[in-house]
């Protein structure tokens, strides 16, 4: 195996002087170059401890050893299996107390950048064409109420077995929920205008303009629901 480097690989930051006046981002995402670099950090453990440390169990060592080989689809793929929203996730999921806090790289150096690899992979993923189409194959309807990332991660997740459901995402103010209304000073709108954008191709959403008392209305069934 060849030697590991105890450093993280530098994350690319935009100039101080230029930051203090917009709300853009500060990071400015890894190159492919820096990317692969990195992911060979990855022992790939055969007991990996850093999946416990992730809330939503992305298998990790999958993913980065794709991104080492190259492979960015399927690392695409390998993250979607677990985590709908990996873009906003890699911005601001707290991996330095989470998953990068149990790799076994910390015995002695610098954890893996699991934040920084998963925010390249869906930066990545967002310049290509979607990799799955919806297939409804099912009759009944769903509606989700809220379309903030709950909501999102719950529409994309209505794919069981191959078997896609019609889903309308019910929402009053704005696509995104708080999360969206911080954005601009906490998410690139980019990366929640995308996530938003797959959500929608591989899945049969549709977005729909309701306010809660018809949302309560047609769940106690004083109203016809219709997508």
């Amino acid at each position: 195996m060849p030697a590991k480097r105890a450093e993280k690989t530098a994350m690319p930051q935009r100039d101080a002087l230029q930051r203090a006046r917009d709300f853009g981002e500060v990071n400015q995402g890894y190159t492919l170059a820096r990317a692969t670099f990195e992911a060979e950090r990855c022992l790939r453990c055969q007991e990996p401890v850093c999946v416990d440390g992730c809330p939503v169990q992305i298998p990790i060592p999958d993913f980065i050893h794709a991104v080492a080989m190259g492979d960015m689809a399927g690392a695409a793929k390998i993250l979607r299996s677990a985590n709908p929203l990996p873009s906003i996730c890699g911005r601001v999921c707290p991996q330095e107390s989470q998953c990068e806090a149990e790799c076994s790289m910390t015995q002695h150096f610098d954890p893996v950048a699991i934040g920084h690899l998963e925010r390249y992979v869906a930066d990545w993923e967002r310049t290509q064409p979607p990799g799955v189409k919806a297939n409804v194959t099912r009759k009944e309807k769903i509606a989700v109420i809220g379309a903030g990332p709950s909501g999102l991660v719950c529409a994309g997740g209505s794919t069981v077995d191959a078997t896609t459901f019609l889903t309308q995402l019910w929402e009053q103010i704005h696509v995104g929920g708080a999360v969206g209304n911080a954005t601009g000073r906490n998410i690139h709108q980019r990366s929640l205008d995308e996530a938003v954008r797959l959500t929608k191709a591989i899945s049969a959403i549709t977005l729909g303009d309701y306010d809660v008392e018809r949302a309560v209305a047609v769940f106690n069934g004083t109203e016809d629901y219709s997508l």
